[in-house]
């Protein structure tokens, strides 16, 4: 698709409000796009003033700006990775214990059959 093609649509774009995304904004609404600028709250330390960024964008041309509050999601996923991190380390130690009984234990088909043994 070719952004001449997008003239008198609604667009939804995900924009930082640096300076590419409100080039990109200002092009778009140039050419008839009417574009809908989303941005993810981090919470990132270097991006303290969120209201900047809207203002940066409405300023960009974008006709909307929507802020989507996404810290506590990011803080619930990072979770659980650390608990799958967790259960795997054990898992891989659960393994090498379990290997270590094995009568051939340095034999490596008694380590895959172990291995396949906790999948």
């Amino acid at each position: 698709m070719k952004a001449t093609e997008l003239k008198g649509k609604t667009i939804a774009f995900a924009g930082s409000g640096g300076l590419d995304s409100c080039t990109i904004a200002r092009w778009l609404t140039d050419l008839g796009v009417e574009v809908i600028c989303f941005t993810a709250d981090l919470g990132q330390p270097d991006e303290d003033d969120t209201d900047a960024i809207r203002q940066r964008m409405l300023k960009a041309g974008a006709a909307d700006f929507v802020l989507l509050p996404v810290q506590e999601a990011i803080a619930e996923i990072g979770l659980k990775v650390i608990h799958a991190q967790a259960l795997l380390r054990r898992t891989l130690l659960e393994h090498y214990w379990y290997c270590s009984l094995c009568p051939d234990s340095g034999n490596d088909s008694s380590h895959a059959k172990a291995w396949t043994h906790h999948l």
